[in-house]
């Protein structure tokens, strides 16, 4: 694989809701299908950290570190008999226009700049282990996802819920009934926070609109903390029909 983007994704906040699959089909790019776990279709708010971020060899300079919050959903592609288990994101926020722009025009992504921040509390001082995490948004109001985290990092469980959310190497994005973009993420399998505490406080109308403004009414089925690691994504390539 050919890198496009290097960079670390640190401490993955993962909030994850059952959502009807007819909500999410208008969403799907040509060419994939809804990727389901026991029949059922899956949504998550993520929030996590941009770290050390190269494009094309290059640093990021300005924006090397960053914020992101994205809502995404679970989707797949059989190609040669390989299937490829991957994301579509419906929105992708972060506080850097210039990211914004390089992923939109490159990647079809659907990327909006808005205000963030984040705090990190630590055990003690030799900041190796992190005690509490919080990610902060602006839009319409003051938008918040937090976790209390324990020293306990465990594998992720096979063949559990968790394994099925984390677990997707592949990234797509529908440019039109036609076109697909298609591109590769490359990173070990990671670890989890045992025991994780995670809270939010998201007006999902606010952020996403009045489309998914059920999920401020509706109690997530799973909430966990990756850890997280070094991340290579791919070029990302056209696939037509």
């Amino acid at each position: 694989m050919k890198t496009f983007l290097k960079a670390h994704w640190k401490n993955l906040i993962m909030i994850n809701f059952e959502v009807p699959k007819e909500l999410l089909q208008p969403y799907v790019p040509q060419g994939t299908e809804i990727d389901l776990w026991k029949g059922k279709a899956y949504l998550s708010l993520v929030a996590f950290l941009f770290d050390k971020t190269y494009v094309l060899g290059i640093p990021a300079l300005w924006n090397q570190k960053f914020e992101e919050l994205n809502i995404r959903f679970y989707i797949k592609r059989v190609e040669d008999k390989e299937e490829k288990r991957g994301v579509a994101f419906i929105r992708e926020i972060v506080p850097k226009p210039l990211v914004t722009s390089l992923a939109n025009l490159c990647f079809s992504e659907h990327y909006e700049t808005l205000k963030m921040g984040h705090k990190t509390i630590y055990f003690d001082s030799t900041k190796k282990e992190i005690k509490n995490l919080e990610y902060t948004v602006e839009k319409n109001g003051f938008h918040r996802v937090s976790a209390r985290l324990t020293s306990n990092l465990i594998d992720l469980p096979k063949e559990s819920f968790e394994e099925f959310i984390a677990e997707h190497y592949w990234g797509y994005s529908k440019v039109n009934c036609k076109k697909t973009i298609e591109y590769e993420v490359q990173h070990p399998k990671w670890r989890i926070f045992n025991g994780a505490k995670v809270s939010f406080n998201c007006d999902f109308r606010a952020l996403y609109g009045e489309e998914w403004a059920f999920l401020n009414r509706q109690n997530p089925v799973s909430m966990f903390v990756a850890e997280g690691s070094e991340i290579k994504v791919g070029f990302p390539k056209t696939i037509s029909w």
